[in-house]
């Protein structure tokens, strides 16, 4: 399956060509931050609800989130583009500062193996103990 073209200009590459003996690489989304080559673009950056919308759609989805910021002209990420990096950064620590997973969270399941697998040890932080079913 080749790169897959969705809205706000990503471009969505699930699988990778590769050797038929290679581990498939995981999905990735290559972002632009405006239209147009760098600074010689005349499309204003993503405003915050895009690169949200963008986030929700790619990390969100365990994908990695490939976020092309063009130096100006000097160079440089412009000053605006940077605050709004800024408030992109500050906005996903707010949205993700709580686990809403864990508390309050009542957990039963249908089928248990026994009390050391229980639904329970599916949010006890420990890598060594986990649910499973009869």
């Amino acid at each position: 399956m080749g790169p897959i073209k969705l809205d706000l200009g990503l471009l969505v590459l699930y699988l990778h060509q590769q050797e038929e003996e290679a581990v498939p690489m995981e999905g990735e989304v290559v972002m632009e931050w405006e239209e147009g080559v760098g600074w010689l673009g005349n499309e204003a950056p993503k405003s915050l609800e895009q690169l949200l919308d963008v986030f929700y759609k790619s990390s969100a989805r365990n994908c990695l989130l490939l976020l092309n910021v063009p130096p100006n002209s000097s160079g440089l990420i412009d000053e605006s583009d940077f605050q709004t990096l800024e408030w992109f950064s500050s906005a996903i620590d707010s949205i993700f500062s709580i686990n809403l997973a864990v508390n309050p969270l009542s957990m039963t399941a249908s089928s248990v193996r026994s009390s050391l697998f229980g639904p329970k040890q599916i949010l006890d932080k420990c890598m060594e103990t986990f649910w499973a079913p009869m």
